[in-house]
């Protein structure tokens, strides 16, 4: 339900609904004290057979969140991450960085650990710690690794275990420069060594850097906090590879991760080693180090364009981790009282969140080669059933569709990716956040922009993103929004203004209905001129009739227009032989709204004297003006439509639109019934009425007496011929 200020109170949220019957909406909330229901009011039936009543949340499935952030990170390029400029020299003269391994068995990690070692174009040097491991065929492995001479190693093999942070305290004993710490259960990308050490380089005050990962409490992704499988089972090189189009912000940590963690050697000159005594076997060793490091003015930072993987438990059974955990957090909040409240702070911020969230969008699209992009309204209607048509066409042809939608009540814009083995969605407050993650789609659809904020902005920022991927686009002109934001043509009168040539004429109007003042430009000229770029850019324009395209070419005269009518699902002619009734049955068909000529039918009947001469809707009305004044049956089934028309006895149908339809279904449902049509004389219904032997033309603004005799007398024409 939406309400002018849903989208401040907090408790905003878009559903969708079908049910027979009206359904009451209220808000639940618990309190100590107990529940409460708040009332909101009443939901109206929007199906009129009898159904299954179902409440949905659009959203709920598939739901990354918000990648507004995020998107702020990504690098115009995808080329593979070199240092900055000023780095390079810096790197390429850098001493040997010195890489401390501690092995304590995990035979099977070995392999993917030393594989990716190398995927550097840094100079480093191997120091690895074998700590007693008691599989033999450890100390065979690390020989057979730092035995190739393609980079200096040193080997150091205790005869009885030290634990891990002994281990990396001998390490670190051998070091002279910087130093990564790398667990034997992880494995590294392409130019891995190079983004860890870089924040070292850039700034002094870093102590340490960690890299996102799997498996690696604050560091995890795309879950926080958790222990994640890699993401959708990839390839680390895979996963990486949309971490690198990153660029790093290099947020501060309260603490780093051990499993893979650069320390600089201004840190560990000024600091010390790991505390041995306090964290004997292991765990805690690194958040004290990095605590003391805060503690000494330094800082720990996430490089956020690094992914490693971590398959998590290489060293330390479970049960033993866990008597270790225990164990050490008691002395590590001895040391340092404010450790949980830190990480606690951090974990309730969780200032990553929309870079994940983008980040985890990005490698979901990455599995996908070609994308359709297609905006959209989340209004419902005819635009919004034929975008779905679409949609269902281009996913069975393999063909993967996202479409970008904007919610007035959570001001907010949706994503939904569709078709594809991993369906998912995300939102932005920026549009421009969405489309950065589609830097080549293969084809765009402009279905409706009804409903977009700032449109001018709007207009710019679409119009850019087309001419930057050049690729294939089309526009739908489903209304004339184009033309002017009433997206009607119907002036402050609410009488079809015909499309004036005289450009004055349109700005006061423009300006009487307050648009100049309401997030469009100050003038319907430049309004238009943004349109018309877009428009230009598109390599199509699709128009539904010959008569919108006809009034969109007073405008926009050289755009590349094709005319392609909607399919129709072509329904049986109605039997009239068997009507019993005496007088005559006007019938008006769909949703009666003012533009769709609510005012036309009601004076209609107000003129009327004849109590032979019915008027019955067959739809529902969304005018209230005219509720009590007309037998209606509510909505329809199309495909039950014949029946109804019968069993309502309809001898003649009246579409009383008094604004130029771009189509109308309506008209072709009633043509396939073969039942005689008036309409006026504008858009759509006009062009396929004057091609229908059974339908009258009749001018726009003819007066209400001539209208209902031209209605009379063209349906006893018809009755006559029946009879």
């Amino acid at each position: 339900m939406e309400t002018p200020l849903a989208s401040q109170s907090g408790f905003a949220a878009v559903l969708k609904y079908q049910s027979d019957h009206d359904l009451s909406a209220r808000l639940h909330f618990v309190t100590k004290k107990g529940d409460y229901f708040f009332e909101l009011g009443r939901v109206k039936k929007n199906v009129c057979h009898s159904i299954d009543a179902y409440v949905m949340d659009p959203w709920a499935e598939g739901q990354i969140g918000d990648v507004t952030a995020g998107s702020l990170q990504r690098k115009d390029t995808c080329e593979a991450p070199n240092p900055e400029n000023n780095l390079k020299n810096a790197i390429e003269f850098l001493d040997p960085i010195d890489l401390i391994i501690p092995v304590y068995n995990g035979y099977d990690f070995l392999d993917p650990l030393f594989a990716s070692i190398p995927k550097t174009n840094m100079k480093f040097r191997v120091i690895i710690v074998n700590d007693a491991s008691p599989d033999e065929r450890i100390a065979k492995k690390i020989d057979e690794f730092t035995s190739n001479g393609k980079f200096d190693s040193i080997v150091i093999t205790n005869e009885t275990n030290q634990g891990f942070p002994k281990a990396v305290n001998s390490g670190l004993e051998e070091s002279t420069g910087h130093v990564v710490l790398l667990n034997t259960d992880i494995e590294l990308p392409d130019m891995w060594l190079e983004r860890m050490i870089t924040p070292l380089l850039e700034d002094r005050s870093v102590a340490s850097v960690t890299p996102f990962t799997n498996s690696g409490t604050i560091c995890s992704f795309p879950k926080f906090i958790e222990d994640n499988p890699i993401i959708d089972q990839l390839s680390v090189n895979a996963v990486d590879a949309q971490f690198r189009k990153m660029n790093p912000m290099y947020t501060e940590l309260p603490t780093g991760v051990g499993f893979c963690m650069a320390m600089s050697r201004d840190a560990l000159n000024d600091i010390g080693f790991f505390d041995c005594e306090s964290f004997g076997r292991g765990y805690g060793e690194e958040n004290d180090w990095c605590q003391r490091a805060i503690e000494h003015g330094y800082k720990n930072v996430i490089a956020e364009n690094v992914f490693v993987y971590h398959k998590h438990g290489g060293s330390f059974e479970s049960e033993d981790k866990r008597r270790l955990c225990e164990e050490n957090m008691s002395k590590l909040l001895n040391k340092h009282p404010h450790y949980l409240k830190d990480v606690a702070d951090f974990c309730e911020m969780d200032p990553l969140f929309q870079f994940r969230n983008y980040v985890e969008a990005s490698i979901k699209l990455s599995q996908i080669p070609e994308v359709t992009i297609a905006f959209n309204h989340l209004l419902g209607g005819g635009a919004d059933s034929f975008l779905q048509k679409e949609k269902g066409r281009l996913t069975e042809t393999g063909m993967p569709v996202a479409i970008v939608s904007y919610s007035t009540i959570e001001n907010v814009f949706h994503l939904a990716v569709e078709g594809s083995s991993c369906d998912f969605q995300i939102t932005s407050n920026s549009l421009s956040a969405l489309l950065s993650l589609f830097p080549s789609p293969s084809k765009v659809l402009i279905n409706e922009l009804v409903s977009y904020p700032r449109s001018i902005e709007m207009l710019e920022l679409i119009t850019n993103y087309i001419n930057n991927t050049e690729c294939a686009s089309v526009f739908y002109a489903h209304d004339y929004l184009p033309l002017c934001p009433t997206v009607n043509l119907l002036n402050g009168n609410d009488q079809y203004c015909k499309v004036p040539d005289n450009m004055t004429n349109c700005q006061k109007c423009y300006e009487d209905l307050g648009f100049s003042r309401i997030g469009f430009s100050e003038t319907i000229k430049l309004y238009r001129k943004k349109w018309c770029h877009l428009l230009e850019a598109c390599s199509t324009v699709v128009c539904f009739s010959k008569a919108s395209e006809g009034i969109f070419k007073r405008v926009f005269p050289n755009l590349n227009y094709t005319v392609i009518p909607h399919e129709t699902t072509p329904l049986r002619a109605v039997d009239t032989t068997r009507y019993m009734h005496d007088g005559l049955h006007i019938g008006i068909l769909g949703l009666l709204t003012k533009h769709k000529g609510g005012d036309v039918v009601k004076s209609l009947i107000e003129k009327n004297n004849d109590p032979s001469v019915r008027f019955i809707l067959i739809g529902s009305i969304e005018d209230k003006n005219l509720e009590g004044c007309i037998d209606c049956t509510g909505e329809y089934e199309k495909h039950h439509l014949p029946s109804t028309v019968e069993m309502r006895e309809i001898d003649i149908f009246v579409l009383p639109s008094i604004c130029p339809e771009t189509f109308s279904f309506t008209c072709s449902e009633i043509i396939d019934m073969g039942l005689p049509l008036v309409v006026f004389d504008i858009g759509a219904p006009a062009e396929k009425a004057r091609e229908y032997e059974k339908g009258l033309v009749v001018p726009l603004g003819i007066q209400t007496e001539d209208l209902l005799k031209a209605i009379l007398d063209h349906a006893n024409e018809f009755r006559r011929n029946r009879e």
